[in-house]
């Protein structure tokens, strides 16, 4: 049976409610899976939006209560605006079925989560912009963004490729222990190994090859066993190799793009697909994939930035489901952004994040146009003067942090802010330019080099005391 779309719009009369605080149940399952991820999202959604002037005391107390869906009293502020809904919803939920004792006490440490965040800001002041020295630095003979860490931030991994005409020479790369600080130095392959990763198991390393193939090496407790190394993938006869990889965290599949082509790599069965956005479109359609994409957690779901026709058009960010084939189905589609939306993040129910110019927005499953999460103040902006931006989601789930660095990737600006206070909490410089994060954001690698490239670093941050 299929529920049959219906929205919630609590609007109060005495309350300014946001108009996108619209909160959808769209055609899903009337399952109690199905029913504990809607109703968690939603839950979410009714905090973030209707109760953001909540103390971290409310919220302790109200989950110290065991009744998430009843607001305690907070002098001098009236949270009748997010009490009223929240009522609406249990009944709702009550009514499906879903309130069971799991799903409400996933609600209490929503409650117990975001206390704690409010409580670890109030402890870090807004401060200017200090320098934050690295913890130790790794050399790095050619900076081509040719490094990695472990995800579980033990292995610091960089290949000492070679590019241009020495492409085709040996080369080696080291590995230091982050633990011990210890570096050791082992032979690499012959030619051209780009953007080493670590799977998300620990046990491979994989390397882009030129024209569209990879190659797997097993890797135990620091060492690559590179007589066991295997290849996937027919060359396509292309002399660029894949950037922007990244993997599924089951570590069954690896993602690769270069400009508009996009590959699939099944690593249990060595199989390699193409991802075209076209075959979602009607034949005839001219569709151009930007570069800038993301996949879910579970290598299911595509997010691309898709464009229909050459020229200047608007970006469009279209969710697509990946077929074994690699046929794209789509599924989401938002309304057409001006300018190129970067730094995508889409979960396994297709849950969208993004960050358009120095605007962070959400996007719920099945929404047109995302929620406001975050708008820089111009006067922050100005501070950083530098051109390029990234983003990092942090180890707590309303704490975001942009980074700022120059052109030439030679000073950063790191800027951690929460999402629901919309309060900038700290900002640091650091050298060089932060280009990688560890999974539970602990840890910045940054890239420092010199004009000659004899004093090439990776430099080693440890953060838990920034954010």
């Amino acid at each position: 049976m299929k529920v049959i779309l219906f929205l919630l719009f609590f609007a109060m009369p005495t309350i300014a409610v946001e108009p996108h605080c619209l909160l959808t149940f769209a055609a899903i399952s009337d399952s109690d899976a199905h029913g504990a991820k809607l109703s968690q999202v939603t839950y979410e959604q009714l905090r973030f939006t209707l109760g953001k002037q909540a103390s971290s005391q409310t919220l302790r107390k109200m989950a110290d209560s065991g009744d998430p869906f009843t607001v305690p009293e907070q002098g001098g502020v009236d949270l009748e605006g997010w009490q009223r809904p929240l009522k609406e919803f249990e009944k709702l939920i009550e009514k499906k079925g879903w309130n069971t004792p799991s799903l409400r006490a996933q609600f209490l440490a929503d409650l117990r989560q975001r206390a704690a965040e409010l409580e670890g800001a109030a402890e870090v002041q807004t401060r200017e912009i200090e320098e934050a020295s690295p913890d130790f630095g790794i050399p790095h003979r050619f900076l081509n963004n040719g490094y990695t860490v472990s995800p579980d931030r033990r292995y610091l991994v960089i290949s000492h490729c070679p590019l241009g005409n020495d492409a085709d020479k040996p080369w080696t790369m080291s590995v230091t222990d982050l633990k011990t600080k210890v570096t050791i130095t082992q032979p690499g392959g012959v030619g051209r190994h780009d953007d080493p990763i670590v799977s998300p198991d620990g046990k491979s390393l994989i390397f882009a090859l030129e024209g569209d193939r990879i190659r797997r090496v097993p890797f135990e407790n620091g060492v690559a066993l590179w007589e066991q190394a295997d290849s996937l993938g027919e060359h396509t006869g292309r002399q660029s190799s894949l950037r922007d990889n990244r993997t599924s965290a089951d570590a069954r599949y690896f993602f690769g793009g270069d400009g508009g082509q996009r590959y699939r790599f099944d690593l249990k069965s060595g199989r390699r697909v193409k991802l075209d956005p076209a075959s979602s479109f009607p034949k005839g359609s001219t569709v151009v994939a930007n570069s800038e994409y993301e996949v879910s957690p579970d290598g299911q779901l595509i997010t691309i930035d898709v464009r229909m026709g050459y020229g200047t058009r608007p970006s469009q960010l279209t969710t697509f489901r990946i077929g074994e084939d690699g046929t794209l189905t789509k599924t989401h589609e938002l309304a057409p952004l001006d300018g190129d939306p970067k730094e995508l993040h889409v979960g396994d129910d297709g849950r969208l994040r993004y960050l358009h110019g120095e605007v962070l927005y959400d996007v719920l499953p099945g929404a047109k146009q995302g929620t406001k999460l975050l708008d820089v103040p111009k006067e922050i902006q100005g501070r950083t003067k530098l051109e390029r931006r990234g983003l990092l989601y942090g180890p707590y789930a309303n704490q975001v942090a942009l980074v700022y660095s120059d052109r030439d990737f030679r000073a950063a600006t790191m800027q951690v802010w929460d999402l629901q206070t919309k309060r900038l909490v700290t900002q640091f410089a650091v050298p060089g330019s932060i280009v990688k994060f560890s999974p539970d954001g602990a840890q910045a690698y940054a890239m420092k080099h010199t004009f000659n490239g004899k004093a090439n670093t990776v430099e080693v941050l440890n953060l838990k005391s920034r954010w």
